[in-house]
């Protein structure tokens, strides 16, 4: 399934390309596709809630009786012609400091030319205003060769975790963060960290 929107004048000349080869495919959805129009609306960055509750998890659940609760295409979903495989991120930024460095790898190991996107999702666990269950922080794009592997890395500043509070201006607050990267807005939490106003408190992983 390739989607391909208004492109712009040359949009046939890269479809074309994309089509014979000559292109890697490594598009990436901007929005969140759902199964069925009853479950509009859905998207990534909803506000957290107890509904619905983890997968797995089936007391109390309500589903959808003809549909899944997970949506068709998640926001950031996109194939490749290859095989992605992602490791596990790290921090290897200092205590105290800011901004807090967060690196990994991802690799080729298909035999086709392939476009990926590293996507760096954070979750702020407890805050005065409800938060979204989830922020899209920082992305990257590669094209990685068969058997080729490139490191990412993200860089996490002190402004990229204020919000509006309840007086509408911006602020921060200390507290835990679940840190996620990944393909797309479906990547689990890899490991949580805990921040202060100086920078990076702690790392938790499961």
């Amino acid at each position: 399934l390739l989607v391909l929107w208004h492109a712009g004048i040359e949009s046939g000349n890269a479809l074309y390309d994309v089509l014979v080869g000559d292109a890697p495919i490594g598009g990436k959805l901007p929005m969140t596709f759902p199964r069925s129009v009853g479950q509009i609306p859905l998207y990534y960055n909803r506000k957290t809630s107890g509904r619905p509750p983890a997968e797995g998890v089936e007391k109390y659940r309500v589903d959808y009786h003809d549909s899944p609760l997970t949506p068709l295409y998640p926001f950031g979903y996109g194939l490749t012609t290859s095989t992605i495989q992602f490791t596990a991120p790290v921090i290897t930024s200092q205590l105290g400091e800011w901004p807090i460095v967060i690196e990994g790898e991802v690799s080729n190991i298909g035999v086709h030319t392939a476009d990926e996107v590293p996507q760096l999702y954070l979750s702020d666990e407890v805050r005065s205003v409800t938060p979204p269950r989830k922020e899209l922080k920082g992305f990257q794009r590669f094209t990685l060769e068969p058997d080729q592997t490139q490191k990412y890395r993200f860089e996490i500043d002190k402004d990229d975790l204020s919000f509006v509070g309840l007086d509408m201006k911006r602020t921060f607050e200390p507290g835990w963060y679940t840190v996620a990267v990944g393909a797309n807005s479906d990547a689990s939490g890899n490991f949580r960290m805990e921040v202060d106003s100086k920078g990076l408190v702690g790392v938790s992983r499961p």
